[in-house]
């Protein structure tokens, strides 16, 4: 099922390590990222009495990645309109990748992490906590899983950070260990 609502979306460079300054050396790959922002509406501790007092607080909360080739449109665009329903407000950091996104029915707000040479402040908070836990996740599970591997490991990923645990999911963790183990021995590792 497609994200829906607020949903922020950006790209990261995870695992492998940084050999050279030239990208196209590193071990690392390319991951899209896309988080649904759930509001939550929280008593107000300062106004306990009053039932209309409240603080609002955003939470992430279904996510999507996946393995990408590069951040260009054609590669975006298509993995968007697979993966968030049209009339969504998407967040982006204003990377050109995202231009063609307002023309396929999408509202569009731009977060700048930087103006002019200047932090401004803002930045993907959710995006950023998924794909921190993503890289985290990959040190301690796959010591840094190699290109190859990166699929199915966010696959995994996503599929082990959801709440509920039922047997569909279970079953997509262990499909997606059993395809992660074959991508490692035909890789020698």
């Amino acid at each position: 099922e497609p994200l829906t609502g607020r949903v922020q979306i950006d790209e990261a460079w995870v695992g492998g390590v940084e050999k050279t300054k030239v990208r196209s050396d590193w071990t690392k790959c390319m991951v899209v990222v896309a988080v649904e922002i759930r509001e939550i509406n929280d008593p107000d501790p300062n106004f306990p009495d009053d039932p209309n007092a409240g603080v609002l607080r955003l939470v992430a909360g279904r996510a999507r990645l996946a393995v990408i080739p590069d951040n260009k449109a054609e590669t975006l665009l298509p993995w968007v309109a697979k993966n968030v329903t049209p009339g969504s407000i998407i967040e982006t950091d204003g990377h050109k990748g995202y231009d063609g996104l307002r023309a396929m029915g999408y509202k569009v707000e731009t977060i700048l992490a930087s103006s002019h040479g200047k932090k401004t402040g803002m930045n993907l908070t959710m995006v950023g906590l998924v794909t921190n836990n993503l890289k985290r996740w990959l040190l301690g599970t796959h010591k840094g899983a190699v290109r190859s591997q990166h699929d199915g490991a966010a696959r995994r990923f996503v599929a082990a950070a959801r709440f509920h645990a039922d047997v569909a999911v279970l079953d997509q963790i262990q499909a997606a260990d059993a395809v992660f183990a074959a991508e490692a021995v035909q890789s020698g590792e």
